[in-house]
């Protein structure tokens, strides 16, 4: 349709359009324009009308003189201002205006939350700049001190200080520039006045009773601004009040409704990250009605259900941890036989046994019936088996790690290579740059600490097992009492990682003893037993002034090298002397290798909340012994008995070990020499090759080799959620 016709207006002889005067208060009503039923109240006496208006709100008498010109003109009039005086006594401790404020323009500032200069909302005065302003008007409409101190002359800033002394300011944060800072902040319109007002004063008298106006001025208006400030806070805090109070009603009327439809034990058990105070529908601030009911009930019926099915999730849960009790006496009763020790395997934490597709089996049964160890009798003959399956699939997990999954070289010779080092990366330490490094800030980056994972190492380490809590079902089974926020998990890779510049110094070292990177293994590189004395170290008190120097295993000194020499680690491959065999050691070097600290662990405390993870790292037994005393009563612990060197323990590490010490060097020598003579070594009584695995059992356990058990079945014991899920049919 084509849009209508304008009509034309009509014109006087002058060319002025003839609109008549009562068309202006004239109502739409039925195609015909009538006068308004409340056109007349404003003709009313003028004692009647303040009578009326001062039973009123001083918002609504600003409300009112913003509706019409009839009202405006009555409100504002000086012969009205008792009637916004009798209004702002509604209001109990609603303060009076500001000094040469009016009263509308205060109740303005008090209670119409938009910006003095935009229509954008501002929730909060500046009581002492008495305006309300947006960031983005802050940044025109004020001006800070330090700000105008920064950009004026000499000559100015003491006239820029005297015009701060009389004027309203601020000292507070506003959103500036470039970035919001704190500052004294004061409205620029006032501050270019009084500027021009100093200005425009010549004479002393002038700016003495200038200077004394402003002063009285400005104390009142300080101490008035505190008291507005005040009642402002107030009126936050009981508006506050009131809408938690109708929030916490409109909860207990939907509680109350929920509770009459059966879900009251759903209601009481939510747990978070669920809340049923803050669902968005409870925590409105609106009454609770019968309409608002019905219009909600399906939605808050639907969560009432989804908090009920969670409800039965954790006590299901909680029913199978309690079970898991039953699976740590069984699998402690396996892994305390003594013929696992001396120590040939690594052993799967609770956590992982818990995982196996048998015992998860039992755990797992309906909650009717109840579990005990002779639950446990099927799955006690298939433990070792179970426990081989999963040592294959963690080496190949790791292999995975290193190389790929994609890589067609059987896994174990990956993991045995000494360059396919890995590093903790909870353990670890690495600086952040070398400014911080060279100048000792520890507090922040500078520190260097490494903690290298060499196969078998790698496969046992205490952080593989760990993991942060989450959830809120109590695992007992799980829980470790010497860790405060980590508890047991199965094993994974989370904390493993490959350190390029590390990596790079092993194989650098393994060249220098004549090897090839590529194919040297762990075992090549420590039955080499060479050792290092590092040259770049000649500064260093304990070689420097002293006619013995500190030679360092193949391990050791590659650590040294990263902790010690992070930002020089590309040149010490020229600094360092090799000795291959003791013949070549001369007179004044002594081997004083720091082999690190050997990892013991109690047998007694497997899986049990007591167990450290990490064990008891020591340059002998001491540590491990006073706990077995103390733990468990027993005065003369035995080795391989009631404790153990972790897996993966180097056979060296048992033979001596020494920390290295800087003494003062008056009694270095003497010093030197008694403790060589006191801690030369542990005699170890153990064999030393059964820290590790034989060639023979790896083989027969999870080797390279392609005919074995693991390889066969190891695609479908790794999709079978990392535990042996076919061992109990293989096993038949």
């Amino acid at each position: 349709m084509p849009p209508p016709r304008k009509r034309r207006k009509a014109v006087d002889d002058e060319g002025k359009e003839n609109i008549p005067v009562k068309a202006v208060v004239r109502a739409v009503k039925g195609g015909r324009r009538s006068v308004g039923k409340l056109s007349a109240f404003v003709e009313l006496p003028l004692d009647i009308l303040l009578e009326i208006f001062g039973l009123l709100n001083p918002l609504d008498l600003l409300h009112l003189a913003r509706l019409s010109k009839d009202f405006r003109r009555v409100l504002m009039s000086r012969s009205t201002i008792c009637a916004w005086k009798s209004a702002r006594s509604n209001l109990e401790g609603f303060p009076g205006p500001y000094p040469t404020m009016s009263e509308p323009a205060w109740v303005n500032l008090a209670f119409m939350a938009e910006c003095h200069y935009c229509t954008k909302i501002v929730r909060h005065p500046d009581m002492y700049l008495k305006a309300r302003l947006c960031p983005a008007c802050a940044k025109t409409r004020l001006v800070g001190l330090d700000e105008l101190l920064y950009e004026a002359t000499s000559s100015e800033k003491s006239m820029i200080q005297n015009v701060f002394n009389f004027i309203p300011t601020h000292h507070t944060m506003y959103q500036r520039q470039t970035r919001k800072h704190l500052d004294r902040f004061a409205l620029r319109y006032e501050y270019d006045a009084i500027w021009t007002k100093i200005s425009t004063i010549i004479s002393d008298v002038e700016h003495a009773q200038f200077e004394a106006e402003r002063s009285a001025y400005m104390l009142e208006h300080r101490n008035h601004a505190v008291i507005c400030t005040q009642w402002h806070n107030q009126r936050v805090r009981d508006r506050q009040d009131e809408i938690d109070a109708l929030k916490k009603s409109r909860k207990a009327a939907i509680y109350d409704k929920l509770k009459e439809l059966g879900y009251e034990k759903d209601l009481q058990s939510v747990e978070l990250p669920d809340s049923f105070a803050e669902h968005p529908l409870v925590k409105k601030n609106s009454p609770l009605t019968d309409r608002a009911w019905a219009n909600i009930k399906g939605e808050m019926v639907h969560w009432a259900e989804s908090m009920r099915a969670k409800h039965l999730a954790r006590e299901r849960e909680a029913l199978i941890n309690t079970r898991k009790a039953v699976a740590v006496a069984v699998l402690r009763q396996y892994k305390n036989e003594s013929t696992n020790y001396p120590l040939k395997h690594f052993f799967p934490t609770i956590a992982d046994f818990c995982t196996f597709s048998p015992v998860r089996e039992v755990l797992e049964l309906p909650s009717e019936v109840v579990v005990n160890i002779q639950s446990f009798s099927a799955v006690v003959p298939q433990i070792p088996y179970l426990c081989q399956r999963w040592r294959g699939y963690v080496r190949r997990l790791l292999s995975q790690f290193i190389v790929g999954p994609d890589s067609q070289t059987p896994y174990l010779k990956h993991l045995k290579l000494a360059r396919n080092v890995l590093i903790c990366t909870s353990c670890s330490t690495i600086p952040v740059s070398s400014y911080r490094l060279h100048r000792g800030h520890e507090d922040d980056g500078g520190k260097c600490e490494l903690v290298p994972l060499f196969y078998p190492q790698m496969l046992t380490h205490a952080c593989t097992s760990l993991g942060y809590k989450r959830g809120s079902v109590t695992d007992e089974s799980s829980h470790l009492v010497h860790e405060r926020w980590r508890w047991r998990v199965p094993w994974n890779t989370t904390c493993l990682a490959k350190n390029d510049k590390f990596k790079t110094i092993v194989e650098t070292i393994i060249q220098l003893v004549e090897l090839d990177p590529s194919t040297a293994t762990v075992q090549d590189m420590d039955d080499a037993d060479a050792r290092f004395d590092c040259l770049l170290c000649e500064s260093d008190p304990i070689t420097r002034y002293s006619k013995m120097f500190i030679l360092y295993n193949w391990r050791e000194y590659a650590i040294h090298v990263f902790e010690r020499h992070f930002w020089d680690s590309g040149r010490f491959s020229r600094h360092v002397e090799i000795f291959l065999s003791d013949d070549d050691i001369p007179i004044n070097y002594y081997d004083i290798r720091p082999m690190g600290k050997t990892v013991w662990k109690c047998i007694h405390c497997h899986d049990l909340p007591m167990e450290r993870l990490g064990g008891y790292k020591d340059t002998g037994t001491w540590n491990v012994e006073n706990h077995i005393l103390l733990s468990h009563g027993i005065r003369q612990p035995k080795l391989d008995q009631d404790y153990y060197a972790a897996y993966g323990t180097p056979a060296f590490a048992l033979e001596g070990q020494m920390e290295t010490m800087h003494v003062a060097l008056f009694d270095f020598d003497t010093y030197l020499y008694d403790l060589l003579d006191m801690y030369r070594g542990f005699e170890g009584d153990s064999d030393l090759s059964s820290s590790t695995e034989s060639d023979s059992v790896v083989d027969a356990d999870s080797d390279d080799s392609h005919g074995s058990t693991e390889d066969k079945d190891g695609e479908a014991e790794q999709e079978n959620t990392e535990s042996g899920s076919d061992a109990s049919d293989s096993d038949k």
